[in-house]
């Protein structure tokens, strides 16, 4: 939709005229913009020297492992580089990448048929704590670390798989 001559758009998409906005708001809509706008250029030059750097320390890590028959960095690709003097470092680390497919909305419905039997007529705080693995955050994401610490508990009951 684009936006008439002389008016702004809300946060709730109403149009409003221009005239009408508080003059700190149009501050503030102006630097959020204008930062906004300087971030995205920020980012791409941070992409480009994200992968040119990841380039170059693979570059040194394949040129040692010709001349020396050495490996540096870890198992999982986290490397750290150092300035002959000490004073500089660079470190690649590579994070794991835990993801849930369709498969997640499968168990969590098994998983709260479960805890609703085992937590009727249990108090409303236990229901609560139990449910916790499979809360969505402020982002609508479920913490990987939560579910998968659910395996951790040794369960004595049949559907508990």
């Amino acid at each position: 939709m684009s936006i008439p001559e002389g008016y702004m758009q809300d946060a709730q998409g109403r149009l409003v005229p221009r005239e009408n906005v508080k003059p700190q708001d149009l501050l503030e809509d102006e630097l959020v913009r204008s930062l906004h706008a300087k971030a995205g250029l920020i980012a791409q030059d941070l992409a480009s020297f994200k992968k040119e750097g990841f380039s170059d320390v693979a570059a040194l890590q394949e040129l040692l492992h010709e001349q020396y028959q050495a490996r540096i960095g870890g198992a999982k690709g986290n490397t750290t580089l150092s300035s002959y003097d000490g004073h500089l470092r660079v470190s690649v680390c590579m994070g794991e990448n835990i993801s849930f497919g369709p498969e997640l909305q499968v168990a969590k419905s098994l998983l709260d048929e479960v805890f609703e039997r085992w937590t009727d007529g249990a108090n409303a705080n236990l229901k609560t704590i139990v449910m916790d693995a499979f809360d969505v955050g402020k982002e609508g994401k479920l913490s990987a670390t939560k579910i998968l610490g659910l395996r951790r508990h040794n369960v004595s009951d049949p559907e508990w798989k």
